[in-house]
């Protein structure tokens, strides 16, 4: 029937060869036959539906009558599409080439054709470009595109200087209409460049965040064309932008990163790419405006902790919803009861993907926004504690303050009100302050974390066992609960040297009257270990590693069979 319809197909008679024999081919159309044989053709939807979305293809499967009640299972599997017999060939036919029009507007909406109103999604409003999402799904139709080029596609990252500075000087108004012209300037040059790509495959420009733009070349792009292009923005942005009775004078700095053809092979590859520019363009920001910076293997995957200009982007994820709060479970060792969490934060950042707490609070320090970004995480973490108080029950948060909050005087007035304003019962509430943190600051944090006592809310000392006066510490400030570096805890299993140095902290602990958490348990060894050197609570993955708060309410209701297992 397919033979007779002039489709080309390759035959697979057993379903475990399937997937190997699909990576090596261009194929975009699956047809799974499961007719008589329903689990093998599940299993073989499975194994293909992955590489299949990926390609933006279609896959068709064939059931028998009897088994038309699992088309939601078969659906569920990856298929597209599912045929029932008795079917003819004309059914079969019109089957296949429903599934290469569904490719093709999928192929359309990867270049930004507009299908219909639901598809003005994939531009920006602002600027009329290509949104961030579709640009990296345009991306991953290039990568899964069965050419031969080498790079397969190149992604330039552009970021425009001083707008921060223009925005809070001049206004959003004339801001956003700045961002209008520099996209039409940045059309100008595209438009000007000589053609190149495959047949159907076009540059893409696209607005990724802020002023922070990118462009896709399509193979067969060289990085030498690349290079090219980006001093031509470079040099583009050398004329002043003339608006509001202003000359308005804006640099701008390139990174640029290629795709070889070992990229194609990542599971997200796209990502994988975004990240290789997005590093490039740390390099280009520590150097003059319009430098242009080429992604080299080896330079790493994270290096954010250097760009200071990502203040723009931190100024926006407080106000959006790139700032993540997970919460990690704490433990009663000798009941086995959760009796506390700690709030976490993760930065969920539009290109460079997800950042620790730890580059987050080094980028807050050197834009000086540290704590504006504490109170709003705290804020976050409380109002979602406070809306989950019924289900948590008696459980204590615990929330970390910074150096940067125990600087300012008024930071316990700040807090209490945070507390009232989010409706949580501040008895409940535990300040963790890292060891670290106090060096400076002590006289100052012991005033301000006794009058938070005095309020109901309980204190922790973070990290304890890391820093210089960690017996000052215990003698001055009002604790309640001592936690213990996970680098201690990880050397448990080691020397007694180590086991006596942790069991003495825990006696002068308890004969202060201080809770011990042991942090950062990871296996039931050290669990076993932290219980004989007389730790009270423990915290780490081997209870649970940090979730949103959806996923801990479902697995404190589950705990019990848990810890049982």
């Amino acid at each position: 029937m397919v033979a007779s319809a002039d489709w080309a197909a390759t035959t697979v008679l057993r379903g475990q060869d399937a997937a190997a024999i699909f990576a090596e081919s261009t194929v975009r159309t699956v047809l799974v036959d499961a007719r008589g044989a329903l689990v093998a053709g599940l299993a073989a939807t499975r194994d293909l539906a992955a590489m299949v979305r990926a390609r933006r293809g279609s896959l068709i499967v064939l059931l028998s009558n009897s088994d038309a009640e699992a088309a939601e299972a078969v659906h569920n599997a990856g298929a597209t599409q599912i045929l029932t017999s008795p079917f003819s060939a004309v059914q079969l036919t019109q089957a296949l080439r429903f599934a290469g029009r569904s490719i093709a507007r999928l192929d359309d909406a990867a270049r930004g054709v507009v299908i219909n109103d639901s598809m003005t999604r994939l531009r920006d409003p602002l600027t009329g470009l290509a949104t961030v999402a579709h640009a990296r799904g345009w991306v991953e139709l290039l990568l899964a595109a069965p050419l031969a080029n080498d790079p397969a596609v190149i992604v330039l990252m552009v970021a425009i200087g001083r707008f921060g500075q223009l925005n809070a000087a001049y206004g959003r108004a004339l801001a956003d209409t700045l961002l209008q012209h520099v996209a039409m300037r940045l059309r100008e040059v595209t438009d000007d460049l000589p053609a190149s790509g495959a047949a159907g495959d076009p540059r893409m420009l696209a607005r990724l965040a802020g002023a922070e733009f990118a462009l896709v070349l399509p193979a067969p792009s060289t990085l030498t064309e690349a290079l090219g292009t980006a001093q031509r923005i470079s040099d583009a942005f050398a004329a002043p932008f003339p608006l509001g009775g202003h000359l308005i004078h804006l640099g701008c700095r390139i990174g640029i990163a290629a795709a070889d053809s070992d990229m194609r092979n990542l599971p997200e590859a796209a990502d994988t790419l975004f990240r290789h520019a997005a590093t490039a363009l740390v390099s280009a920001r520590a150097r003059e405006p319009g430098s242009i910076e080429v992604f080299q293997a080896g330079e790493g995957e994270h290096p954010v902790v250097r760009m200071a200009e990502l203040e723009s982007d931190l100024r926006r994820a407080t106000v959006g919803d790139e700032l993540l709060i997970l919460f990690q479970p704490q433990v009663d060792i000798a009941s086995g009861r959760i009796v506390g969490v700690e709030a976490l934060v993760r930065w969920q950042h539009p290109v460079l993907g997800e950042l620790p707490a730890q580059t987050l609070l080094e980028v807050a320090e050197s834009a000086e926004l540290a704590t504006q970004v504490g109170d709003h995480i705290r804020a976050q973490a409380l109002a979602i504690g406070a809306k989950a108080h019924p289900q948590l029950q008696d459980m204590r948060l615990s929330l970390n303050v910074t150096a940067a909050d125990l600087a300012v005087t008024a930071f316990s007035d700040r807090l209490l009100a945070s507390v009232a304003a989010a409706g949580f019962d501040k008895t409940l509430l535990t300040i963790e302050v890292t060891e670290g943190d106090l060096i400076e600051n002590l006289d100052t944090a012991s005033l301000l974390l006794t009058r938070l006592r005095h309020h109901g809310i309980r204190i922790a000392l973070d990290d304890f066992g890391t820093g210089y006066s960690s017996l000052a510490y215990l003698r001055q400030l009002p604790l309640d609960y001592l936690k213990i570096d996970k680098k201690l805890i990880a050397d448990l299993g080691g020397s007694g040297r180590d086991r006596i140095v942790v069991r003495g902290i825990v006696d002068m602990a308890r004969a202060l009257g201080i809770c011990v958490i042991a942090e950062g348990v990871e296996s039931a060894q050290q669990l076993e270990a932290v219980r004989d050197v007389g730790c009270d609570w423990y915290q780490g993955y081997h209870c649970s590693a940090p979730l949103n708060m959806t996923e801990l309410l479902n697995f404190i209701a589950f705990w019990p069979a848990n810890q049982g297992a």
